[in-house]
């Protein structure tokens, strides 16, 4: 156990070398693994239990970060609350993303690979260096309409509250989102990430050609460019310039894009690393009841402001 204190992310094969080394016996794969998961819960507790803390960690943040919000949603069963949701956006990359940024938010998700599974949806924007600009995450049970519906209607609240605008959101086609962002009215607009796009689109039109046309067409800035890159298409499969014909050009080719979100890339970027290490993953909350608790905490000069 001492050396997982000094080397907590060691790999199983250094753990049954070290056994083997050590103690003069081979530990399976299984072994190893079970050995170190209870060597952890010894040093750093109980997964389950840390969600105990969760209250108090909110409450920190909060109190670290004014005019941040925190939203906790759970589900109760007759062993009481049972943790299934929490959004996060933090004072200072909200209003900094607000008032320095392109109103374009690239929306995406990625699964949590811990003991209880769960999804991390993630709200990021571009600074004026063109790199990742972090503006909200979440951690929900799955990706589907109500997770997302519940996400992108706290993050518009936080950013409409600074100050109100056109928003722009760029993403794939998740579960859901689609109809989402469509819900939300004139002042929204979705962009569709082309990289995966075309990932769908290649199964059915495959070739290096038909897929350097399809990006000739998307990065094009102006609408000659664009016209004669779908031609190009037209003329070496004639289904599939019907089926990009189906598409807005606006959600997804550079000539049509509004200026005040104009941008050099066409796809959307991966969930920030970072963020699938520090969060954890919810339980399971398939045998809980139907009945949600939704908790919100806000400071007190959030409270006196919005009185």
């Amino acid at each position: 156990m001492s050396l997982l204190m000094h080397s907590p992310d060691m790999r199983l094969k250094a753990l049954v070398a070290f056994a083997l080394e050590k103690w003069g016996f081979k530990l399976s794969m299984d072994q190893a693994y079970r050995a170190k998961v209870k060597a952890m819960e010894k040093i750093k507790g109980s997964t389950r239990d840390q969600y105990k803390h969760l209250r108090s960690y909110a409450t920190e943040l909060l109190d670290k970060n004014k005019n941040s919000t925190v939203k906790i949603k759970c589900d109760l069963s007759p062993h009481g609350p049972i943790f299934e949701r929490i959004y996060v956006c933090l004072e200072a990359c909200k209003s900094a993303f607000v008032t320095t940024c392109r109103p374009l938010i690239e929306l995406d998700d990625c699964f949590l690979k811990g003991e209880f599974g769960g999804q991390l949806l993630t709200a990021v924007g571009k600074d004026g260096n063109n790199q990742m600009f972090p503006i909200a995450y979440a951690i929900v049970e799955s990706e589907n309409y109500s997770s997302w519906k519940w996400f992108v209607d706290l993050l518009i609240v936080d950013l409409d509250g600074i100050q109100e605008g056109c928003w722009a959101f760029i993403s794939y086609q998740q579960k859901g989102l689609v109809k989402v962002i469509k819900e939300l009215g004139e002042n929204v607009e979705h962009l569709l990430c082309v990289k995966h796009l075309y990932g769908n689109w290649k199964n059915k039109y495959p070739g290096a050609h038909m897929k350097e046309l399809m990006w000739m067409a998307g990065q094009a800035t102006t609408i000659p460019n664009w016209e004669k890159a779908m031609l190009q298409i037209k003329n070496y499969d004639e289904e599939a310039w019907k089926d990009l014909q189906k598409l807005n050009p606006a959600c997804w080719t550079r000539f049509a894009f509004k200026e005040i979100y104009c941008i050099d890339h066409l796809f959307i970027y991966c969930v920030p690393v970072q963020w699938t290490q520090l969060m954890a993953s919810s339980p399971n909350t398939s045998d809980a009841s139907t009945y949600h608790e939704e908790s919100s905490w806000k400071t007190k000069e959030s409270k006196e402001q919005e009185k």
